[in-house]
């Protein structure tokens, strides 16, 4: 059956069931290696003794001409085949793809370098030890990420890593530890003043100059040692990012440290916070900075969540006037007041200064005494959009007592004569002046339907 198949109908063949190669004869060098490119399974089946040195110098062309990397084809072929190609062809497959090179360990170093600088992942012990020099290392390390456990450790000297940091100084997070000296960071930091440390370095390579000029940036606050940081260090990287308050010695901790913490960007642990600084004092000050962005009745970083974590801290040390003075500017920390401690004047202090954002989120978490309401607070519940609210208030706050009024002019030319009678079923509607019998709940609904 072969036999009554030309060449082009077998590539056809073995493209969609490659074990068909089992029932040929060995073909020409040129054709069998136009076969194993019609599909990389066709290797699978095989006979190994055909893969000789001329299949594989026919397969250059087609790897060449290839828009797919063929390296799972020249794996199948013996090191000694691959090893006798000529340097020339070599360069032909590599110059079209540099992943060849790992299947040629005497490939020449031109393209091993090449190789090690394309940035993408190689295994070092596939690099020939001739390979392996100083400027090939350095190329290495610095193409993969810093990743020094790869490279053996006896390969490394001090004229490799300051080579390494002339090149890249933020492979200072990289270099194996016992390279890491004072001079060699503050030579970094004075190059790159922006290296962002990933880790804690040895205790050897810090000294105070060091300590100021990674600085540079405040990222690397919290990797300095402690011993080094002062009171306007700690000042310029809580004010970057109130994190860092985290790492800020507790000797350095002060009102002012701490209410740059809050009203800067970034988290922190409020647990690091030292109690005798959380007073009624602090609280206001912190209020009165931060009134804005507290006002937001979410959990946003800093402001609001700290604010009231803090607050929270001594919410039962705190009486009725400090809470109202707070209310007037964070509505939202009536979360903090258990609901029997709730009295008239913290409810009020709540209702007058709050959004209908925030009131309809204090009372759909039911953080408020809803019993203390009163018909006094109407006008602004009655445009919440929580249903147990509007309910609250039609049934408590403003019970249906009817009286007879005079529709505004606005509403009246509103209105539709007819449409209102339907609408205002059973209430008494006369004359041009629509004098009708209504409640303050049904004016408010008359009021949004029909009002222009």
């Amino acid at each position: 059956m072969v036999r009554l198949l030309d060449k082009e109908m077998i590539i056809k063949v073995l493209m969609q069931r490659p074990a068909f190669i089992k029932n040929m004869k060995r073909p020409d060098d040129e054709f069998l290696a136009r076969c194993i490119m019609a599909n990389t399974k066709v290797n699978d089946h095989i006979d190994k003794t055909w893969l000789t040195l001329p299949v594989l110098q026919n397969m250059i062309p087609l790897f060449i001409k290839s828009r797919w990397h063929r390296t799972d084809y020249l794996e199948e072929f013996p090191e000694e085949v691959r090893a006798a190609l000529s340097e020339k062809e070599i360069n032909k497959l590599c110059d079209k793809e540099i992943d060849y090179v790992i299947h040629f360990p005497n490939a020449p170093y031109r393209l091993w370098l090449k190789r090690v600088k394309a940035m993408n992942w190689l295994d070092f012990d596939k690099i020939p030890v001739q390979h392996r020099t100083e400027n090939l290392l350095t190329e290495y390390f610095i193409a993969h990420h810093g990743s020094s456990e790869d490279i053996p450790i006896e390969l490394f000297t001090d004229k490799l890593i300051d080579r390494i940091l002339d090149k890249n100084p933020d492979m200072i997070n990289d270099i194996p530890e016992q390279f890491v000296t004072q001079t060699r960071l503050e030579r970094a930091f004075r190059t790159l003043s922006t290296i962002s440390l990933d880790k804690e370095l040895p205790e050897v390579a810090w000294n105070q100059t060091n300590a100021d000029l990674v600085m540079g940036n405040c990222e690397n606050f919290q990797y300095i040692p402690n011993q080094y940081k002062n009171k306007d260090m700690c000042l310029k990287a809580v004010e970057s990012d109130g994190n860092n308050l985290d790492y800020v010695p507790k000797n350095f901790v002060d009102e002012g440290i701490l209410l740059m913490a809050l009203t800067s960007t970034g988290t922190f642990n409020e647990n690091n916070v030292p109690k005798r600084l959380l007073t009624k004092s602090l609280l206001m000050k912190l209020a009165q900075k931060d009134r804005e962005r507290c006002k937001d009745p979410k959990d946003k970083p800093n402001g609001v969540k700290s604010y009231l974590t803090l607050t929270g801290k001594i919410a039962k040390d705190l009486d009725e006037d400090v809470w109202v003075k707070i209310l007037k500017i964070i509505p939202v920390a009536i979360r903090l007041i258990d609901k029997p401690a709730q009295t008239d004047a913290i409810i009020n202090a709540f209702i007058e200064n709050a959004s209908i954002e925030v009131i309809d989120y204090i009372v759909s978490h039911q953080l408020i005494n809803l019993t203390k309401l009163k018909k006094e607070h109407t006008p602004l519940l009655l445009a919440s959009t929580v249903p147990a609210l509007q309910d609250l208030i039609a049934r408590k706050l403003n019970p249906p007592v009817r009286k007879k009024i005079v529709l505004p002019d606005q509403i009246q030319s509103g209105m539709n004569p007819d449409v209102s009678k339907q609408e205002l079923s059973g209430i008494t509607q006369t004359g041009t002046q629509a004098e009708v019998d209504i409640t303050d709940r049904e004016l408010l609904e008359i009021t949004q339907k029909f009002g222009k």
